[in-house]
């Protein structure tokens, strides 16, 4: 995999633009995406409310609404939720994904935003447009409590780790502090958000 790839855009749309466009699947290590205004959008930046929050094969899931429709939130990383309730609203950056022809949303990023107006201010961002091209800037919401999900953690520790050779496999699994880091290391690889520059290294894609 070349190095000079960059990691892909998340991109600020609307749920219905999500739940409206067309999902494709690539092959090998490209990631699949969704046809939004003749962009291939393989990882988005919404906000919304929450409108449910409940269990579905031992795991957490919820359900946010941005005022153009309603999208779920699969928490795949087993993520603590206890500070995400109904009513609360909450900033996602993820990959938009697709199962039995129903489309979700797999979490890289959760964010609790305090000041409602962050809501308005996205709908006037959008305005008429669907898509916004711009690449996150997580320090603009002021008010927010972070929750750090396991994939970021292991993206943050390779970052850390990595001298420019990348890094070793097992040292990433030994100091990752959390459930399944192979797992979680696995779906990184697969999703191209990772790679092996030497066999047995991990890079980060940036």
């Amino acid at each position: 995999m070349p190095e000079t790839q960059k990691r892909q855009v998340a991109y600020k749309v609307r749920i219905k633009d999500i739940l409206n466009g067309k999902y494709i699947k690539e092959e090998g290590w490209r990631p699949n995406y969704i046809i939004i205004d003749d962009k291939k959008v393989s990882r988005v930046n919404l906000i919304g409310i929450i409108v449910d929050k409940q269990l579905e094969f031992d795991r957490e899931i919820l359900v946010v609404d941005d005022g153009s429709g309603k999208i779920t939130i699969r928490n795949f990383d087993d993520r603590n939720l206890d500070d995400l309730g109904i009513g609360d609203i909450i900033l996602v950056i993820g990959r938009p994904k697709e199962y039995n022809n129903e489309k979700y949303i797999a979490p890289e990023i959760l964010k609790k935003i305090k000041n409602k107006k962050w809501i308005d201010f996205r709908k006037k961002e959008l305005g008429t447009e669907k898509i916004v091209g711009k690449k996150e800037r997580i320090e603009e919401v002021k008010e927010e409590e972070r929750i750090e999900s396991p994939s970021e953690k292991i993206l943050n520790l390779i970052k850390k780790l990595d001298l420019g050779e990348g890094v070793d496999f097992d040292e990433v699994i030994n100091k990752a502090n959390i459930r399944e880091p192979e797992k979680i290391i696995n779906n990184l690889l697969s999703e191209g958000e990772i790679f092996q520059n030497k066999p047995g290294k991990l890079k980060v894609l940036e």
